[in-house]
């Protein structure tokens, strides 16, 4: 009889665990994705897309395309899963039965109790985050148009970026492209667009935490080259309807805040033998669920003992790390071997400042300014779903070399 393997997302972790899959487990086993979205969603370029840089649906695959038709596809959130009865709960309340279950359902917006934060401000975890924000500063931009003064326009085009990782950073340097080249082309002869102010708001002594000092540096010199506003060791305690409120008392008028400071894994019911910390779910080096050896958590959602304490990080290459490894693993315990311990291998960090700018480390070689920047397109490239999406990417790309960005605004 053949075994049921479920695979609960279908992010970096879900969709390179079935990729990796030896052909034989395909072929002998029932094979089950499930997702809220029938798509792949290639998260890294979604501030481009909240920034017109690239078509949102450039940056999708849909999941079908990807798996073919022997796997059962099902569009749905997955509630809870009972390990007794060995079944996942649908949100319709259906039960999918699995042998093998594959937990990869990512992460969600941390706000960290800040008041007025959920309310009040954007995030950017999803293609709807996305639109919704390039709508929003195309409507910005309109609005500003038909005013009458100065004074009126740039309180109405003052945006806040709480958060000084990778999110924050190039959300700031896009932004700035598309406020002050693509929006300064449309509204010649209507208003300045450099009356608009970003401030990117940053609770750490630098931005960029996870880069060398002369990353942070070369980042910081880059943004306020490109009118950024880089405050550090700023911490936000309230959201209010115009203005981000600080530790210190101080209020930083903002039309428009954008959350980009932390996330915290999705929430999924667990049996109460499952070991939580703030919804990660404690897992074995093998990344299966402790005493349970058919259930795998990857990506986000899983808390590795590390030799630091700290867990891995919360990145695509780490997710898309486990999901290869859970793929051998499963063909281990088929076949009843021993499992293998996953171990993470860094491949670099990468980070955007807007076009011509980037940061590359690659282990010991540290680069900057525009061979960075073609290096970090040209990695992501290579990390894309399809032969397709990849050629029209770089379509966008061309065009945006020549071209203001695209406002169209989407709904």
């Amino acid at each position: 009889m053949k075994k049921n393997i479920v695979i609960v997302g279908a992010g970096f972790a879900g969709i390179n665990t079935y990729k990796s899959l030896p052909r034989w487990v395909k072929k002998n086993c029932n094979i089950t994705i499930i997702d809220r979205h029938n798509y792949f969603l290639f998260t890294p370029l979604l501030h481009e897309v909240a920034t017109g840089a690239l078509n949102a649906h450039h940056v999708v695959e849909p999941i079908e395309s990807i798996v073919g038709s022997e796997v059962v596809v099902i569009q749905d959130t997955v509630t809870a899963f009972d390990h007794a009865d060995q079944q996942v709960r649908l949100q319709n309340n259906n039960d999918v039965p699995y042998d093998i279950l594959v937990l990869g359902i990512g992460s969600q917006t941390n706000f960290f109790g800040t008041h007025g934060a959920e309310e009040r401000s954007f995030v950017l975890k999803n293609l709807y985050d996305a639109e919704l924000l390039r709508n929003h500063f195309v409507t910005r931009f309109q609005e500003a148009s038909l005013m009458d003064t100065p004074e009126q326009r740039k309180k109405h085009l003052t945006t806040v970026i709480v958060g000084g990782g990778p999110t924050g950073v190039e959300i700031a340097g896009e932004a700035s492209e598309l406020f002050f080249h693509s929006f300064k082309k449309q509204y010649e002869g209507s208003f300045d667009t450099s009356e608009a102010h970003i401030t990117l708001v940053n609770a750490s002594a630098t931005i960029l935490q996870p880069f060398s000092p002369g990353s942070q540096y070369y980042a910081q010199r880059v943004l306020r080259e490109k009118h950024v506003d880089v405050r550090n060791n700023i911490r936000v305690t309230e959201i209010a309807d115009d203005s981000v409120i600080t530790t210190e008392g101080e209020v930083i008028p903002a039309a428009t805040v954008i959350w980009a400071a932390g996330v915290i894994p999705e929430h999924i019911d667990c049996p109460p033998s499952v070991l939580k910390d703030r919804n990660k779910i404690h897992v074995e080096p093998t990344l299966q669920l402790k005493e349970h050896e058919n259930v795998f958590v990857l990506g986000d959602m899983a808390l590795v003992e590390t030799e630091d304490t700290k867990g891995y990080p919360t990145l695509a290459q780490v997710a898309q790390q486990q999901g290869v490894q859970t793929a051998l693993n499963i063909e281990r315990l088929l076949k009843k071997e021993p499992l293998l311990n996953f171990v993470y291998k860094e491949k670099g960090k990468l980070v955007s400042l807007g076009q011509w700018h980037a940061i590359a480390e690659l282990g010991s070689v540290h680069l900057q300014g525009a061979l960075a920047w073609f290096i970090w397109r040209t990695i992501y490239l290579i990390n894309f779903a399809s032969w397709n999406k990849r050629f029209k990417i770089v379509a966008d790309w061309t065009s945006n070399l020549f071209n203001p960005r695209d406002t169209t605004k989407l709904n």
